[in-house]
């Protein structure tokens, strides 16, 4: 909980500790250089199984990843290559916000921060109990804990 439902800024109150504003969308896929996933991830594997069949190519053929873990690359694509790369992360970033510029000229790319009115940690207030007087019931935790 904490999203508030109204409009204007946060209150602090329980059900009310953060704003949010729609400003637009993009898509990863269309930021990493993928045009069509299906294409992508699975024609592309059979497209290369064709190719060998008719002597264009040599295999082995495999299937189109973004980004494999064990990897720490993409096999047909390189966006996510160095995922824990400062340099590279810092570059993702950048495209992401010219890719949102691009579409959406009129809105800021960047925002500036929001105040923040945290003062202390008062003693043992790690310890005490939760309280959510007036909160939105939330199923979150339900939902997610499994």
């Amino acid at each position: 909980g904490g999203r508030c439902r109204r409009p204007g800024p946060p209150t602090g109150a329980p059900d009310c500790t953060y704003a949010v504003e729609e400003a637009g969308e993009i898509f990863l896929d269309e930021l990493a250089g993928i045009d069509d996933y299906h294409a992508f991830w699975f024609e592309s594997r059979y497209a290369c199984k064709r190719a060998v069949a008719a002597g264009n190519r040599s295999g082995p053929c495999v299937y189109n990843d973004e980004y494999n873990w064990h990897l720490d690359k993409g096999i047909g694509n390189s966006f996510w290559n160095g995922r824990l790369d400062p340099v590279r992360c810092e570059a993702r970033v950048r495209a992401a916000q010219a890719l949102f510029a691009k579409r959406f000229p009129d809105v800021p790319v960047e925002l500036e921060a929001p105040l923040c009115d945290f003062d202390m940690l008062y003693k043992d207030e790690l310890s005490w109990p939760v309280n959510h007087t007036g909160a939105v019931k939330s199923r979150w935790r339900e939902r997610h804990a499994r």
